[in-house]
This record gives C-alpha cells, structure tokens and sequence, in this order.
C-alpha cells in the first residue's frame, strides 16, 4: 500500500512535503526526500530500500482504461485556467519544443493571461563557437536558437506584447566556483544544467520578492508509454524525465521556488489519460507504429530499438507523440536529435566541452559530482552510456491505457 503524505517525515527540505510532492518525491523507511541524492546516499547508509512516489494516490485511483473523450485543446484550456485562478503571477519556463510551446498556445488561444515566459541560453557563451545549420545531429542542439527558439520569441514580441520575455544568458560568469550542492540542485549533474538553474534561480528570487504568490510553469516532456508484449498499451513514469527539470523547494536564502507541471499533476490527472488514449487510438488504426515503443513484460522491460531511418528510436517516439497529443505545434519546427546520455559532458552542449579552455572551469565541478558519488553504495549506481558513474534510475509502475486491438501480432 503507498502510504500517505502525511505518514513522512521531510529528511532533506524546510518545505513542507505538500509543496514538493507534487513534482514527485523519494521515501527510504519513513523519511521523505525531495532531492534524489540526499535520498540515495541516506538509503546508501542504512542499507534500507528506496521508492520514488510519483504522484502515486493521484494516478493509482483513476480509472486509466476508461477516457473522457474530451477534446485535448478543451483539456489545455481548463488547466491554463486552473492554473490563472490559483496564482497571482504566471511565469513560463520557455524552450521553443513542443511541450512548452503548447502550454503557451493554450494561454494564448484562450485569452487566458500569461504574464512572463522566461527563456534561458548561453547566448554570450556560445558566440563565435559554432557556426548555425540545420544539421539534427545532438552535438548541434546551440542552433535550435538561431532555427526555431529566436523566430517564436520574435512572434511573441510582435504578436503578444503583455507578456513578458526575459531571455536568462546562462554561463556568463564561469569564474564561480562550482557549489556543494551540484547534484542537489540537478541529479544529472550536467554542467551546464546546474548552470542554468542556478542562472534561473536569480531571476526567480526577484520575482517572487515582487509576486509572493507566483508559480512557474514547465512540461516535463510527452507521456512516456510503452507496450506489454506488444498487446497492450501502458503508460509509466521515470525519474531522469521528471529530474530533467527544476523542482519546487524552500531555498536557503528566503524564498521560495513553486514548479507547476503543467501536464502531471495531481490537481488535472486526466490530461496524460486522454493523451494517451489518443495515442492508443492512432496506434489501433496505424499498428506499424506500435514498433516506435519500447515494448516491455510486466516487472522488466526488453531492448529498445536503436534506430529507424538513422533516428533514435526514442527520438521516434517523442515526434510521434507530440505530432499527435499537441495539435498547434509544427512537426517541421527545426529540432535536433536530444541525446538521452546528459551526464559528464552532454552532447547538447559540445560546443562548450569542445574548447580547451572550458577545462579550467569543469575541475571543481568535477571533483564535487565525484566525492558525491564516492558514497552512495554500488547497488545505487550504475553507468551512463559515456561510461561515467550515474545513480539508478527509478520508475513508476505500470498503468494499463488498454488493448492494441489491431496488432496483426496478437
């Protein structure tokens, strides 16, 4: 039985675990932890075993199999409203993809008020280090920028002038010595993600000393479904997708940073239903695309299919998905292949770990992710696909969306 929130005691936060949980959390015994490595090196020490709680007694009580069959675009529009009804200051965390880009447009289209989208790029760093193309490769993610992310922010500012753009130049000053809290702060400890949440975290604390009642919005990328043995739909959660983005706390120096996901939530838990019957519905008339799931038994899952077309088959996938769930977005939008290994240098920021003077600012960082991991027990770690030492991953359980009816291999 998954035990209530109020059965914890809060390890590792001042925040109540009400403010957290939302964005999911870790239980070891009857400690509740809102980041993943004060939990893993917590479990570490008592030899205890460890659960991450996703949203657990919101989704384990809903009927998954039965929709409502409520247009998705209706589905977006109440919960931008929900959203406007219960803060007083709306920011956007804004990247241009197609997660985030649908959360806009469902203010947008509706007349629903957003007040800022913030944007974050190392505009001042990347300069003169790469040269813009159109090339999808992960390495070549800096010219989304120059294709796709500058030309919707030059839209907003014509189109939508109340809402305000802050662009966040992330990186600028490398000087700074990397802090204690690196894999706290993001468990994927990319470099260059701690960067842009720190970065992100000087323009938060601003505003919520101007809006106390403020909350940020985020995606946290489309639902991640799966098959079982190839004849059944099911939907299931992990950590590296949830932990890929800021989460809510109380910080340090006074303030307080509140993530709403805009999609999973426990205030809107039929939004990923009816998105993934949607997609169960295309799939039943269109079985050949059953092939982009990973396809998995009750309890472990099998080898995903590398490639189709020279494309990650997750890559696949997540196209797939956001061509059918958010019906604004361009499918011709320019987007790169998003590596799935952001550990020690992400290819996403290649441009950056290229350069040889890049070094002198990694040794800190380093030495920290390193000294961390030095304490977590071997059952707790595993490799990355670069072959650097990263904490397990932890999923959801299964739940079952319905049968592939016309699966010729049934």
């Amino acid at each position: 039985m998954t035990k209530l929130p109020g059965m914890y005691k809060v390890y590792d936060t001042a925040a109540p675990l009400a403010h957290f949980a939302k964005n999911g959390f870790y239980a070891v015994g009857e400690h509740a932890f809102s980041a993943k490595l004060t939990a893993v090196q917590y479990a570490s020490r008592t030899n205890e075993p460890i659960k991450w709680n996703f949203l657990d007694n919101a989704y384990m009580s809903m009927n998954w199999r039965t929709p409502l069959r409520t247009p998705l675009r209706e589905l977006y529009r109440i919960r931008a409203q929900q959203l406007r009804d219960k803060y007083d200051y709306l920011i956007l965390f804004y990247s241009g993809g197609g997660d985030s880009h649908n959360v806009l447009q469902s203010f947008i289209k509706n007349n629903i008020k957003l007040d800022e989208i913030i944007v974050t790029w190392p505009i001042t760093q990347s300069q003169g280090k790469y040269t813009p193309s159109t090339d999808v490769t992960p390495t070549n993610f800096i010219s989304e920028w120059d294709f796709s992310l500058k030309p919707k922010l030059d839209w907003i500012k014509a189109n939508c002038p109340d809402i305000k753009i802050t662009i966040v130049d992330i990186m600028t000053n490398l000087a700074d010595e990397d802090s204690e809290d690196t894999m706290i702060i993001q468990p994927k400890y990319s470099y260059a993600a701690i960067r842009r949440i720190r970065d992100q975290d000087k323009i938060l604390k601003q505003r919520y000393e101007q809006h106390p009642n403020l909350a940020v919005i985020t995606g946290t990328g489309p639902p991640d479904l799966v098959t079982i043995k190839k004849q059944w739909l099911a939907l299931q959660f992990n950590d590296e997708m949830i932990n890929s983005v800021t989460k809510s706390d109380y910080l340090s120096d006074g303030w307080i940073r509140n993530i709403e996901f805009f999609y999973c939530t426990p205030d809107f838990p039929e939004i990923l239903r009816e998105q993934s019957h949607v997609i169960l519905d295309y799939l039943n008339v269109n079985p050949t695309a059953i092939d982009f799931f990973e396809s998995h038994e009750l309890g472990g899952k099998q080898p995903l299919l590398k490639t189709f077309n020279g494309i990650p088959a997750r890559e696949q996938q997540r196209r797939f998905i956001k061509s059918l769930i958010y019906p604004d977005w361009d499918a011709k939008t320019f987007q790169t292949i998003k590596g799935d290994d952001f550990y020690n240098k992400s290819e996403m920021f290649h441009w950056f770990y290229k350069n040889p003077e890049s070094e002198n600012y990694l040794h800190a960082w380093r030495s920290n992710v390193q000294s961390q991991l030095a304490i977590i027990t071997p059952r707790l770690l595993t490799l990355a696909a670069s072959g650097v030492k990263r904490m397990v991953s932890f999923y959801s359980q299964h739940y079952i969306i319905g049968k592939l009816t016309k699966n010729e291999t049934i």
